[in-house]
């Protein structure tokens, strides 16, 4: 039958009827049809979980941080002490002793310091 529509080519779902019912539901959420409340608590949900992480990712930031500036200052100590051995043996001036235990000093510092924060946090 040249006149009858073919079921087969005819779509009953278009993207024009896609569109618009995302746009209604959309439009839901924004208007008051009980989907605003929804919206809001899903936002308060997000804005939650994203604040719990952010802080565990501080806290875990300031932790490592602070294990990797002890753990220098470790190597640091390790240097200052051989540097003031071959200077005491006179092999090298006190110089490098000293810049040595400077690094070792401040990387100290900062190593206690971000585990202070850690704390306060």
């Amino acid at each position: 039958m040249p006149g009858a529509p073919n079921p087969l080519r005819q779509s009953s779902f278009s993207p024009a009827s896609l569109g618009t019912f995302l746009g209604r539901l959309a439009g839901s959420f924004r208007k008051g049809r009980g989907g605003h409340r929804i919206f809001q608590g899903v936002t308060a949900a997000t804005n939650s979980f994203l604040q719990t992480l952010r802080r565990v990712g501080k806290v875990l930031w300031l932790e490592i941080t602070g294990f990797l500036f002890l753990w220098m200052a470790l190597v640091g100590g390790i240097a200052c002490w051989r540097e003031y051995h071959a200077y005491a043996a006179g092999k090298e001036g006190l110089s490098r002793a000293a810049v040595a235990a400077l690094f070792t000093l401040v990387f100290t510092y900062f190593g206690i310091s971000s585990f202070s924060k850690v704390r306060k946090s």
